[in-house]
């Protein structure tokens, strides 16, 4: 009689009971711990690159990301402050790029490099990789909006490891930058909350690339996921 009892008491100790759901407590608690621990360092990062100083030294291109008329006029004015002897607009075909030398004056004497395929800032990170592998440029000054700088120098970085070009970053002020209202405060914030989010879309995107997957299947499956954080996620805000 006394072996069963013995039994009885080790099936109701609580280190022998319910082994499925201790495991479940520990993955869950380490899944909350890795994403409070990814979202800290996502939102150090952020204010890490909003703090850096404004970056005018000398080049072997200037980059700009298209995204807004902001973007295009200042790199047009570092080029022709002569800050760097090339320059890539992402996208923009031989058409825009003549558009945009009679509306903000010829780029000096940089001389263009053509990028036309990009419509998300990860294609215009990897078609902008692609140019300086094959450009061999060492350093490039990456220009835009200073919300967007963020995620845009990440992506780059990311993309361009093996190339090892330094990258210089030239942050472009908007109205939310020093924002004076209560409105506008709120919008700065959302904006800043949107790119931290939209940053985990264009991971998915970087990620399926990674995988095997073509530039073209890469963005279609992606969409799909950016969608839904733009319909779920992300707040309605007027970028400028």
């Amino acid at each position: 009689m006394l072996r069963p009892r013995v039994y009885l008491q080790k099936s109701l100790n609580p280190g022998h009971s319910f082994p499925v759901l201790r495991l479940f407590s520990k993955v869950l608690f380490g899944a909350v711990f890795l994403i409070i621990a990814s979202v800290v360092f996502q939102l150090l990062f952020f204010l890490w690159i909003y703090s850096q100083p404004v970056n005018y030294g000398d080049h072997d291109a200037i980059v700009v990301f298209a995204g807004s008329s902001g973007r295009i006029k200042r790199g047009y004015q570092l080029a022709q402050q002569g800050a760097a002897p090339k320059l890539i607009v992402s996208p923009a075909t031989p058409r825009q790029l003549r558009y945009y030398s009679r509306r903000y004056g010829q780029p000096g004497n940089a001389e263009y490099i053509l990028e036309e395929k990009a419509d998300t800032t990860f294609m215009n990170a990897l078609f902008t990789a692609r140019l300086i592998d094959s450009h061999e440029l060492k350093s490039v000054l990456l220009v835009t909006s200073d919300y967007h700088m963020a995620r845009s120098y990440l992506l780059l970085k990311m993309t361009t490891l093996l190339a090892g070009c330094r990258i210089g970053i030239h942050k472009v002020e908007t109205r939310y930058s020093f924002p004076r209202h209560g409105r506008d405060r709120i919008d700065s914030m959302k904006m800043a909350y949107n790119e931290m989010v939209q940053l985990w879309g264009s991971l998915v995107e970087c990620g399926l690339y990674s995988s095997g997957v073509s530039v073209a299947r890469a963005e279609v499956r992606s969409s799909g996921w950016s969608g839904w954080l733009r319909e779920h996620l992300l707040f309605d805000v007027q970028y400028h």
